[in-house]
């Protein structure tokens, strides 16, 4: 009993992914309070950009990721076709309908 790996779903999972990351990018920059920056008095306005700063980066990195995970879903499932096709032409070529014994005609079922 093994894995079983439907490339059609690792490409719906990968499209998915990647409109998340389209979706989430937007809305995480959205919640930075960046406008708020003008509240704080003295340091406070000065850590809070850092702040700011670094949980923008951090969504960057985030969305960058995301994409990056639903590239290699695309990758793998064209791997997985390529290898199920170059299988099955292994299995074809030493099938006996493609190799009968010599002086035995084919079989015509």
């Amino acid at each position: 009993m093994g894995l079983e790996v439907d490339p059609v779903e690792l490409h719906l999972s990968g499209g998915t992914l990647a409109t998340a990351a389209d979706d989430c990018g937007p809305a995480l920059a959205a919640t930075t309070g960046q406008d708020c920056g003008r509240g704080f008095p003295g340091t406070s306005s000065a850590a809070h950009a850092a702040l700011s700063s670094a949980w923008q980066e951090q969504n960057r990195a985030l969305t960058a990721a995301l994409h990056s995970t639903a590239a290699l879903l695309h990758e793998t499932a064209a791997s997985y076709v390529a290898t199920d096709e170059t299988n099955a032409a292994g299995i074809q070529k030493h099938s006996p309908a493609a190799n009968p014994p010599p002086d035995v005609p084919p079989l015509n079922l």
